[in-house]
């Protein structure tokens, strides 16, 4: 018990309230949902200069392995939960470097999950 009490004062920036809808948010999801969550905070990544266009969906898909469909699935169910910006697109063509630029895409809420899990390292 005293684990999940010490689990709860991370990220000591977070109300108490917030920390609670976080393990609320983590108990809901499946480890595909927290590695597309890892993808989207990745730092971005150096550009190839060749290409004219990209696409956010794209981008994800490289990051975790996956197909563009599995990925924007994965997201509409981010979005569900209130994790993910319901206003991000992932097929709107982007420069390649605001391709690489996801971190945004993610709401207050999904912000709070990743700070949580990144600190829980």
């Amino acid at each position: 018990m005293t684990s999940n009490r010490a689990d709860l004062e991370r990220p000591a920036d977070h109300t108490h309230d917030d920390k609670l809808r976080v393990l609320r948010k983590l108990e809901a999801l499946q480890d595909d949902h927290l590695r597309l969550l890892a993808a989207i905070v990745m730092e971005p990544a150096v550009i190839d200069t060749v290409m004219l266009t990209a696409t956010r969906g794209g981008t994800l898909a490289r990051r975790t392995g996956q197909p563009v469909e599995k990925v924007a699935e994965l997201y509409v169910e981010l979005q569900q939960e209130d994790l993910a910006d319901r206003s991000a697109s992932l097929g709107v063509m982007l420069t390649p470097e605001g391709a690489e630029q996801t971190s945004q895409m993610l709401t207050r809420l999904g912000h709070q999950l990743t700070d949580y899990l990144e600190r829980g390292k």
